[in-house]
């Protein structure tokens, strides 16, 4: 009588905990979505929004999607910056398409697709893969750490320090950076984190490339700013916005509300806690009722999805063409 392998059972019982944690972050996120699409009908029933200006929400529409091709040409400088130049074209045909398995709980679960493309028709190691995906992330992070540091500094009297930190920031995180590069890592760490797990070499991780890649970073931040505004603006909420109020209010709101969505592990894409901590800081800092601060939260994700949609269906049409 045969033994059963225990290493397929062990995959089993890794399979169905991912497929367990996958419908709990489904549901969790599926529900708290659905409360905040209740509250924004509610709203629109009580008709406490004046009016509906469309031209601001498709102008928010073509923003979004100026934002997903920042973010490629973020991971595109983060590859190139650990030594692995990749062509645009490839980069339009396949990132989103790669890219919609992040709606896979844990969030990072995303970037396997991703990699497996790489390896597929370029050969790139996963080592040098997840490093570009942490280049990424940390690009993402740390920009918006950058606008939410400014936006504390620029309420208090501290506006020059605002911009001084944009400046300075970029140029300190790029010494340490190539500073801890070339720390010796110990041998027990090493075996912990084994090569084809990470790898990267800096080479070409220039302070102009690092530099450039944090303000794209930035200045995703600030259009995710300025789309709030802009949405606001679509339901009639007499809000008076100007640069600063977006770069140090608009941005640092939605980033914080992101990031608390991000490393909300169990949850796909943060769907719905993203959206409960939006509502809840919009409707804090810009003083405005807590079921219209919720239709904001939705239209900014259905303006994501919908924008993502546009990548997706351009890297179909590509790939059809190249066929």
């Amino acid at each position: 009588m045969p033994f059963a392998n225990p290493n397929n059972n062990k995959k089993r019982r890794i399979l169905s905990l991912r497929q367990m944690m996958y419908w709990i972050g489904l549901a969790l996120g599926g529900g708290l979505l659905l409360s905040q699409l209740i509250e924004s009908i509610r709203a629109l029933a009580r008709k406490s929004i004046s009016g509906f200006q469309f031209d601001s929400l498709a102008l928010a529409f073509l923003l979004m999607i100026l934002i997903y091709a920042i973010q490629m040409l973020i991971w595109r400088e983060s590859m190139a910056g650990i030594g692995v130049s990749l062509p645009v074209r490839s980069i339009l045909r396949k990132f989103w398409l790669s890219y919609l398995g992040r709606y896979i709980p844990g969030t990072v679960w995303g970037y396997l697709g991703r990699n497996e493309w790489l390896y597929k028709e370029f050969g790139v190691s996963y080592g040098y893969s997840n490093s570009g995906s942490l280049f990424e992330t940390g690009f993402v992070l740390l920009g918006g750490l950058v606008i939410f540091a400014c936006g504390e500094l620029w309420r208090g009297p501290w506006q020059i320090q605002a911009l001084l930190v944009i400046m300075i920031v970029p140029i300190l995180s790029w010494f340490i950076i190539r500073q801890a590069s070339r720390w010796k890592i110990p041998e027990n760490v090493s075996r912990l984190v084994p090569s084809f797990v990470i790898q990267y070499s800096l080479e070409n991780m220039t302070l102009l490339r690092w530099f450039c890649t944090l303000v794209f970073s930035m200045t995703n931040w600030f259009l995710f700013g300025v789309c709030i505004n802009l949405c606001l603006e679509s339901l009639s909420i007499p809000l008076d916005f100007t640069f600063q109020s977006t770069l140090f209010i608009s941005s640092p709101i939605y980033a914080i509300a992101w990031m608390i969505g991000f490393f909300v592990l169990i949850v796909p894409g943060g769907l719905g806690v993203r959206e409960v901590a939006l509502t809840g800081l919009l409707a804090a800092f810009y003083a405005i009722p807590i079921d219209v601060s919720s239709i904001i939260a939705i239209l900014m994700r259905l303006l994501g999805i919908l924008a993502e949609f546009i990548w997706i269906f351009i890297g179909l049409i590509s790939n059809r063409s190249r066929a």
